[in-house]
């Protein structure tokens, strides 16, 4: 579980390094985010089997800590976007909410096979939210 964590955390890294404008790196690491599951779909279910198994069958993980490491990830992004002048709100809420489309989208491919991790979704997840939060 550390290991997995840990490479997804260092593709969100790379992604994120990747110059250019806020759109397009948003877009990137938002597809690395969907990819990753396309990548290994067992991994991402071992991961929820884990997180949801009954109290005192958990493995020695603390899968909070990690979302909330992830929720600092994106919500840094958020705010160079917020310091540039480009966005404005709280980039925690931002990320929150980043992370909760990404995961409908995530259960909904493993739930029904569609393809929904796709890079046109990951466009419009974050056109969705640059528009919902730009400056007017």
């Amino acid at each position: 579980m550390i290991d997995s964590f840990g490479q997804f955390q260092k593709a969100l890294l790379r992604a994120s390094k990747v110059q250019g404008p806020l759109r397009q790196r948003l877009i990137r690491v938002v597809h690395e985010d969907l990819k990753s599951t396309l990548d290994d779909p067992l991994r991402v279910q071992f991961v929820f089997r884990m997180i949801f198994s009954p109290e005192g069958q958990r493995p020695e993980f603390n899968a909070l800590e990690s979302m909330e490491r992830q929720r600092d990830f994106f919500a840094g992004i958020f705010r160079e976007g917020i310091a540039s002048g480009m966005l404005q709100g709280d980039p925690r809420y931002l990320a929150t909410m980043l992370m909760g489309i990404n995961l409908v989208l995530v259960l909904e491919h493993l739930f029904t096979g569609r393809p929904t991790l796709t890079r046109r979704n990951a466009q419009r997840v974050v056109d969705t939210l640059l528009e919902g939060c730009s400056v007017k």
